[in-house]
């Protein structure tokens, strides 16, 4: 299996930061997400006419790491495709890190580390990196208070949020 790795500088403090990559998903990720981030939650990002969906549960949160265990995902054929994956469900399994590191008083270097993705880790790496887009929207949220997420629609009603 192969990794991913980014890293980006917000001129936001880390706790800050990291508030908004545990609990505002919607508002630099996707809009249509359901959100538990505490440790132990789950969290259900939709992307309906892309054609994929991840649902996370929350293995740590705190001041220095949120990470999330990938446990239910698919990517449509189409989806597929156009991420360069070869494995419809390739993140089930997957763990995602957002590691926060304070850089002086007022600004934040994350590193996203998405281990064990498969195929499309190269494609994101090469090719089309959307963890870039959208750690910029988290970035532009941070910085200015409007993110640039997926409009998704709504949330709908989950019953795997506990």
């Amino acid at each position: 299996m192969a990794d991913f790795v980014h890293e980006i500088d917000i001129a936001a403090e880390a706790v800050s930061v990291r508030n908004l990559i545990s609990s505002r998903g919607d508002r630099w990720w996707t809009t249509n997400a359901v959100i538990d981030g505490r440790e132990g939650g789950t969290c259900e990002f939709r992307f309906p006419s892309a054609g994929f969906f991840a649902t996370v549960r929350v293995m740590k949160n705190t001041p220095h790491l949120v990470e999330w265990r990938c446990v239910d995902s698919t990517l449509s054929p189409a989806a597929l495709k156009a991420s360069g994956g070869t494995d419809a469900r390739e993140w089930v399994g997957t763990t995602i890190r957002f590691h926060l590191t304070a850089i002086g008083t007022a600004s934040t270097r994350l590193r996203l580390e998405h281990l064990d993705l498969g195929a499309s880790a190269q494609f994101y790496s090469s090719q089309n990196n959307v963890w870039a887009f959208y750690l910029e929207s988290l970035k532009k949220l941070a910085e200015t208070g409007q993110g640039n997420p997926f409009e998704g629609g709504p949330p709908p009603h989950s019953s795997t949020i506990s």
